[in-house]
């Protein structure tokens, strides 16, 4: 696999999570399918955006996985604003499903070759998405304790 095949990948990768979030930040009600593509999402940006550069298989499989998981809700609203008649919506929903397609068809073509980046740009490019999920994580945490909302669970 070409160098910059790996960087695509993980810049894609970015980018779809990022937007699934940013989409999902935006809704009035919130439902099961738009709450798993964005649980989804999380995933994606925090984890298996950076996975496959350190293990192979397991990396490519988790970020296969959660990019059909956040695909699910914006080709949900791509489908429905084609019966609607309702097109105003397209490019925002649009965009994370083809760079999730390209992620997943660049992962799948690639299963069983090693990815050839750098050893300080992989470290470089696993840190940053790891350490702003954990800051998501820990907030998201803090705030659900304050509210009582993880009381059933602790």
């Amino acid at each position: 696999m070409s160098k910059g095949a790996g960087y695509i990948i993980y810049f894609f990768s970015l980018l779809a999570a990022y937007m699934v979030y940013w989409l999902f930040s935006l809704l009035s009600t919130i439902g099961f399918i738009s709450f798993l593509s964005f649980v989804a999402s999380v995933l994606h940006f925090g984890i298996s955006s950076w996975l496959f550069l350190f293990w192979n298989k397991a990396g490519r499989v988790g970020s296969v996985t959660t990019g059909a998981l956040l695909m699910i809700w914006p080709i949900q609203v791509v489908v429905n604003s084609f019966i609607d008649k309702e097109y105003s919506l397209l490019p925002y929903y649009l965009i994370p499903v083809i760079f999730s397609l390209i992620t997943s068809i660049l992962h799948i073509v690639n299963i069983t070759k090693p990815v050839s980046v750098g050893k300080v740009s992989r470290y470089i490019m696993a840190i940053v998405p790891s350490i702003l999920f954990l800051i998501y994580v820990w907030y998201v945490t803090r705030e659900s304790l304050e509210e009582g909302a993880l009381n059933i669970v602790f």
